[in-house]
């Protein structure tokens, strides 16, 4: 008879030491995930890879007569070894478009199972016990089988069982996972933050998702699917089988952003605190040019000042139907305030030679521009003035999202040659590169939208170009690279360039597009940079920045006579928000947001970090409060990068002024791992956190700010994970 025993709850040694480290001060006892994945107690969804019962990324490899019940396939490296001996029931995808695309879909499904929330902590060892439907992590970050676990479903056949893996998965030969109460194989998730493998004669229930490889002993049979992000799928004589069906057969639009974060408009009060409001899919008027209030229809994008604000906007995904394997488009990257920059950078401007730019130029927080004297400008330089400032909140609020947006499909490291439809792509090398001609087809859907993501860098060869054909649009294409861009001489480039870093344009390059660096410079030598065929309205500032008690920006619409002036309306309720016509045809609604000079979200994925199999949480930066005596305290951080592979990671943080800044990490167990003191100026900071001897899981830091100013302090955390 197989021992039974309660589900420990070691967690809460861990909410216990640290406090719900996961909170910042302020928050409700529950913590509220901004991803919707994260609150889901639903199965994983492999959208479009569901059919897939075995899917690799460095090939497939076997030996001895091996049935697999379901579709096969491998991306990138196509390469499958001793298949003379497999039986296949359904169709192979090696090196194809559609593994391609699959690959991505179970990237998007790993990142949601690491980022759910957890039930509870388990043992390591699950062998001996009975679990009941859950999420659970492995106090140890690894889980290991050793004769049988029992996975009770209580009756409900719809109970989901996910099992969170920071490490490996390992079964011992002859090991089984039963099911019972109704339970289904359908519904139980291994994901793994590196490796599993399984014994001979291993017989495992459910869907594996890991990070690198897996590997199947002697005889070992699978119910459900195998699913190697980055590594190989080895097979001796097995039998795997997916007979699942695919429930849903590809993403469905919804009205939210591409990264899954819930949009709030900030609703300021006497005391300067923004409150936040959950936006519930319905339309916002906002100020045009005149000032006049203009409803848009009901999940339409919520749209928002220009040049000078920092509204924040709500995408909505094109549902028209692509010539690719990708039947909906992703969402646009809202740019806000940054959308009528040609150039932004961090750390100065330098030009040589007789270069052009449609839009504005502005450097923060280094003000340092050359060169700009045999530069033409058509907008102007805002150096680095309020809206600059803004601009580049709304800069790094866009790098995110769009580093953040979940993967359609992976690409090798050069582009050219190449033609691709609508979609999000990422490259497992890091790297991008384009020699030659790089095609973007619309497939006749002007609002398909492409984001490239690399976690590195993007360089483009001399004389290369980027060619949009069937609808496609300057305007729609976005560039999120981790460290810098470089274009080479002569380059024809087109999108919006969202580097972590710097930009580098080499003699004759142009693009229609933007080069926005988040903390770099941009570098330029005799170029051309137009913003008209992206800019939704180059060459205009909205409203004027007023200072605000709270340090913040309000733009203050510039009324045309005779029409109505947007004023401030109660804060809807939920379900609510749609703006309510007047007779004259304009709308009472007041703007969703009053734009700040100061982030009021915190990033969505951390810059630089590898987009295959990155599993990741959203912090969310508390909106500014006022402090007597002291500086506004924005509380927010995230870890960059996460997965951690080398020897050093860093917790990047904003202060709003200069202090003292604590930042201790802890693992799963609760224990104190590590504590960093240092004294930070204001602005984005970082400290840098030794992770080389950390053993491969998941940790959670805190960070503590003391402000000189007022002594004022505030909090936030997250956590982050170790992969070497």
């Amino acid at each position: 008879m197989k021992q039974s025993y309660a589900v420990l709850a070691l967690l809460a040694l861990v909410t216990g030491a640290m406090g719900r480290p996961l909170l910042a001060i302020g928050s409700s006892p529950t913590p509220t995930p901004t991803a919707t994945a994260n609150a889901s107690t639903g199965p994983l969804n492999f959208q479009d890879a569901c059919s897939f019962a075995v899917l690799g990324a460095a090939g497939l490899t076997n030996s001895g007569n091996t049935a697999i019940t379901g579709d096969v396939g491998t991306y990138s490296d196509p390469s499958e070894t001793g298949f003379g001996t497999v039986s296949v029931t359904g169709t192979n995808h090696g090196g194809d478009p559609i593994a391609a695309a699959a690959q991505g879909y179970v990237n998007t499904a790993f990142n949601d199972g690491m980022g759910r929330t957890d039930t509870g902590t388990l043992a390591p060892e699950l062998g001996g016990t009975t679990v009941t439907a859950g999420t659970y992590n492995s106090s140890t970050t690894v889980f290991t089988i050793t004769g049988a676990v029992t996975l009770d479903g209580g009756g409900d056949p719809n109970a989901v069982f996910i099992f969170q893996a920071g490490g490996t998965l390992t079964t011992a030969a002859n090991s089984a996972v039963l099911l019972i109460g109704n339970a289904q194989a359908k519904n139980v998730f291994w994901v793994v933050g590196s490796s599993a493998t399984l014994g001979g004669g291993a017989d495992l229930q459910g869907s594996v998702v890991a990070s690198a490889s897996i590997s199947l002993g002697t005889g070992a049979t699978v119910t459900g699917r195998l699913m190697a992000l980055t590594g190989q799928v080895t097979m001796l004589g097995n039998t795997i089988t997916n007979n699942f069906g695919c429930p849903v057969l590809s993403p469905t639009p919804s009205s939210t952003p591409a990264s899954g974060t819930q949009t709030v408009s900030a609703s300021p009060t006497d005391a300067g605190t923004a409150t936040p409001t959950p936006v519930v899919g319905t339309a916002t008027a906002s100020p045009t040019e005149g000032g006049t209030a203009t409803p848009t229809p009901a999940g339409t994008a919520t749209s928002s000042p220009t040049a000078g604000g920092s509204a924040t906007t709500t995408p909505t995904p094109s549902t028209t139907p692509t010539n690719g394997p990708y039947a909906v488009s992703p969402a646009p990257v809202p740019l806000n305030g940054a959308d009528g920059y040609a150039i932004l950078a961090g750390s100065g401007i330098t030009n040589t030679g007789n270069s052009s730019a449609s839009g504005y130029l502005g450097s923060y927080p280094t003000a340092s521009e050359t060169g700009l004297g045999s530069m033409a400008m058509s907008c102007g330089d805002h150096g680095s003035d309020s809206f600059t400032q803004t601009a580049k909140n709304d800069l790094l609020t866009a790098y995110n999202l769009a580093a953040g947006a979940a993967t359609t499909a992976m690409v090798g490291t050069e582009l050219g040659g190449s033609t691709l439809p609508t979609g999000v792509y990422a490259t497992a090398a890091g790297t991008l590169g384009l020699t030659g001609i790089l095609t973007l087809d619309a497939g006749g859907n002007t609002n398909a939208v492409f984001i490239f993501k690399a976690a590195s860098t993007l360089t483009t060869a001399v004389g290369s170009s980027v060619v949009l054909i069937n609808g496609a649009q300057a305007k729609n294409v976005f560039w999120a690279i981790g460290s810098s861009a470089t274009l080479g001489g002569n380059t024809a480039f087109v999108g919006t360039i969202l580097a972590f870093q710097s930009i580098t344009l080499v003699t004759g390059a142009s693009i229609d597009g933007r080069l926005l660096a988040v903390n770099g410079a941009v570098t330029m030598d005799t170029v051309a940079i137009n913003t008209a065929p992206v800019a939704a309205s180059p060459c205009v500032v909205v409203g004027t920045p007023t200072p605000t008690p709270n340090g913040s920006l309000t733009a203050s619409p510039s009324p045309t006579p005779g029409t109505a002036t947007p004023t401030p309306t109660p804060t809807p309720s939920a379900g609510t928000g749609t703006p309510s016509a007047t007779p004259n045809g304009t709308s009472t609604a007041s703007p969703a947001a009053s734009p700040t000079n100061t982030p009021v979200s915190s990033p969505t994925a951390s810059p630089g970090a590898t987009f295959t199999a990155t599993p990741t949480r959203t912090t969310v930066i508390p909106a500014a409060t006022a402090t007597p005596g002291g500086p506004a305290v924005i509380g927010g951080a995230y870890f960059y990068p996460s997965p951690a592979k080398g020897s050093a990671g860093a917790t990047v943080y904003y202060l709003s002024g200069p202090g003292n800044v604590t930042v201790k990490v802890y693992n799963q167990a609760g224990r104190l791992v590590d504590t960093i003191q240092e004294s930070k100026a204001g602005g984005w900071q970082s400290s840098t956190v030794t992770v080389g001897g950390f053993a491969n899981g998941v940790y959670y830091y805190v960070v503590k700010v003391s402000y000189a100013a007022g002594g004022t302090e505030t909090q936030s955390a997250g956590k982050f994970v170790v992969l070497h």
